[in-house]
């Protein structure tokens, strides 16, 4: 059967982490998926441990196929080479850091993008931070005009479009859902953020431009152990951080500008 849906994993070293994430991707119900690992030049033990998973039962159920590269290739070229060899009508990105806690997550996610194709362009899980308490850690964002970030970590209240999904600037590539159209109008993630930072933003306000918004789904939630999928002692993180963050507003500095003029919740623009 062909998939709706093709998950795509980044994995760099890591391993508990990504197989955990590949554990809880079995509970998946509702969707035919299939599940891409781009495994970015994890070591030797790592990448012979993925080989060995793709002979196991759990491999056959997930549907799932390997890409290896021998060198890091960053975030956007790794999606990027994960959807190029996707079959599915939607691709969903989603970190190895991530836990599936519902079986209806994947279901919930895909029903704004079958329903609306024409208006809702990008779908954003709810992700919750992986602790005992399970606190909110992002439920939409937005960007300042000097391109400061904000996670918002409460849900705004039912609105009149729909009680399943709310409006945002962005979702977070941890687990961002998207068709194949629209992939191909924005012409994926922008190889320039390299390694990281920046480039989920990057894309859905690139989908925004082609009136193609993003929503958050409220009953897609996920555990965030956050930082695994990224986390590298080979690159100064912070520096990273800044020089993707110039790039960005070299790039979107003047369409925020206009947004923040025009935007009525003055709130949601405040710098952090």
């Amino acid at each position: 059967m062909r998939p709706e849906v093709s998950i795509i994993v980044l994995s760099y070293n890591h391993w508990n982490a990504t197989v955990a994430a590949l554990n809880s991707l079995a509970m998946t119900q509702q969707v035919a998926f299939e599940t891409i690992v781009v495994d970015n030049g994890s070591d030797s033990l790592v990448r012979n441990l993925l080989k060995k998973c793709q002979r196991t039962d759990l491999a056959r159920g997930l549907g799932l196929r390997c890409i290896f590269n021998e060198e890091n290739r960053g975030i956007s070229r790794g999606r990027n080479q994960g959807a190029n060899a996707a079959h599915g009508a939607y691709l969903l990105f989603l970190d190895n850091d991530v836990e599936i806690v519902d079986p209806a997550w994947l279901a919930a996610l895909v029903a704004p993008l079958r329903a609306r194709q024409d208006s809702i362009g990008v779908t954003g899980s709810v992700l919750l931070h992986a602790t005992p308490e399970r606190d909110v850690q992002f439920a939409g964002g937005t960007v300042s005009r000097q391109g400061h970030v904000r996670f918002k970590t409460e849900f705004p209240r039912e609105n009149a479009f729909s009680t399943q999904w709310f409006p945002t600037m962005f979702c977070l590539g941890a687990s961002l859902c998207t068709s194949r159209a629209v992939w191909e109008i924005t012409g994926g993630f922008d190889p320039a953020y390299h390694p990281m930072d920046y480039e989920d933003i990057d894309f859905c306000l690139t989908a925004a431009q082609s009136k193609r918004r993003s929503v958050v789904v409220r009953e897609s939630v996920l555990l965030h152990h956050a930082h695994t999928t990224t986390y590298s002692r080979t690159f100064d993180r912070m520096r990273v951080y800044l020089r993707s963050g110039r790039y960005f507003l070299r790039k979107w500095g003047g369409y925020l500008s206009h947004l923040e003029a025009e935007s009525p919740d003055k709130e949601a623009m405040h710098d952090v």
